[in-house]
C-alpha cells in the first residue's frame, strides 16, 4: 500500500539557508515518525510576498497546485506556524474552509506551548468556526482602529484627505488660510443674511473671489464649506 505524502510550507523572513534548512529537518522528522512521506518543502520569503494572502504568494499558489494533484496523494499538509502561513485571520479561516472541504490534514509545527497540533475532521471543523470568529472580531477591530486614527489625526490637524477651504498643508498638519478664513467668515455672514448657496457662489465670482484650485465657486461647494464651519 502506498504511503501517504505531506507538502510542507512556510514563510520565512530572511532567505539564510540556515533558516531553510532547520524547517526542512523539522518537516521531514514529523513526517518520519508518523510514516508519511514528504513530498515537497515550499518556501515564501517574507520581504517579497508577506503582505499576500497565502494562494497569491508563489510558493503558496504551488502549495495548493500540489493539494489538488490526485496522483499524488498528498493528504496532509504540514506549516511551520500560523503566523508565518497566512497573512491575518480572514486568510487564514479561507484556506481551511477550503482544506477541510477537500479532507486534508493540517499539521501545524509550531502550535503555541504544543510541539504540534493536527487538525483533522472535527477538530479542523473546530478550528475553522474559532478562525472565522477572530476573523470577524480582526475586522471590528481594524475598523475601530481606522476611525479612531482618523478621529485623532483631526484632532492634532493632521491631513488624512485633501485640503480643506481655509486650511493650507504643511507636511502632513493643517494651518490655517488667514485669507481663505475670512472668506469662510463672508459665506457665513450672508448665509445667516438669507441668502442660498448659489446667491453666495454668485457673488463670490463677481468679485473674482476662486475657489481652492482656483476656479469659480459652485452653490455645492460652497454649501459644504459652510455647513463644515457651523451653519446646518
Amino acid at each position: 500500500m502506498a504511503r501517504q505524502r505531506a507538502v510542507a510550507y512556510t514563510r520565512l523572513y530572511s532567505d539564510r539557508l540556515a533558516d531553510v534548512r532547520e524547517f526542512s529537518e523539522a518537516a521531514e522528522a514529523y513526517c518520519d515518525s508518523t510514516g508519511i512521506q514528504l513530498a515537497a518543502v515550499l518556501v515564501d520569503l517574507d520581504k517579497t510576498d508577506g503582505h499576500l494572502d497565502l494562494d497569491h504568494r508563489a510558493a503558496g499558489r504551488q502549495l495548493m497546485s500540489l493539494m489538488g494533484q490526485k496522483q499524488l496523494r498528498a493528504r496532509t499538509i504540514v506549516l511551520d506556524d500560523m503566523s508565518r502561513t497566512f497573512k491575518d485571520t480572514v486568510d487564514a479561516g479561507r484556506q481551511f474552509t477550503k482544506w477541510d472541504d477537500k479532507g486534508k490534514r493540517v499539521v501545524i509545527l509550531n502550535a503555541g506551548e504544543q510541539t504540534s497540533l493536527t487538525l483533522d475532521g472535527r477538530e479542523s471543523r473546530g478550528a475553522l468556526l474559532a478562525i472565522r470568529a477572530l476573523a470577524g472580531i480582526e475586522k471590528a477591530l481594524i475598523h475601530k482602529r481606522i476611525t479612531t486614527g482618523l478621529h485623532q489625526r483631526k484632532v492634532r490637524g493632521r491631513v488624512h484627505g485633501g485640503t480643506p477651504y481655509g486650511h493650507d498643508r504643511e507636511g502632513s498638519l493643517l494651518v490655517e488660510n488667514a485669507m481663505e478664513q475670512q472668506v469662510i467668515k463672508r459665506m457665513l455672514y450672508m448665509r445667516r443674511c438669507g441668502l442660498s448657496y448659489r446667491d453666495i457662489a454668485d457673488e463670490l465670482n463677481q468679485e473674482g473671489v476662486t475657489a481652492k484650485q482656483g476656479g469659480q465657486w459652485i452653490h455645492t461647494s460652497v454649501a459644504d464649506i459652510v455647513r463644515r464651519n457651523g451653519d446646518r
